[in-house]
């Protein structure tokens, strides 16, 4: 069960369990990224004012994974072993060339 941002039950937004601290903010995390051709001081996209949502610029796993696999010089989207995984994906377009 999702609680709401207003449950006076839970003050901890969109957990799923009271009773497990690994289950919470399903939707929303950071990621650090540095070398390998990444711009140094690139943010992407922004979270709510209680990091539970995104709130700007959404990337998906996938989007996430052809970012990786473009950076390292491999072609996702031809790669029938990759392209199981990143399916039309592409590459996070602020974090590559």
């Amino acid at each position: 069960m999702i609680h709401s941002l207003s449950s006076p039950a839970n003050s901890v937004a969109l957990r799923k369990s009271t009773s497990t601290p690994r289950d919470h903010w399903p939707k929303c995390f950071s990621v650090l990224m540095a070398g390998g051709g990444v711009p140094g001081g690139t943010v992407v996209g922004s979270s709510d004012k209680h990091g539970a949502l995104p709130q700007t610029r959404p990337i998906n796993p996938t989007e996430f994974a052809a970012t990786i696999y473009h950076l390292m010089g491999i072609e996702a989207t031809s790669d029938q072993r990759i392209r199981t995984f990143v399916r039309d994906s592409l590459p996070v377009r602020e974090l590559v060339s």
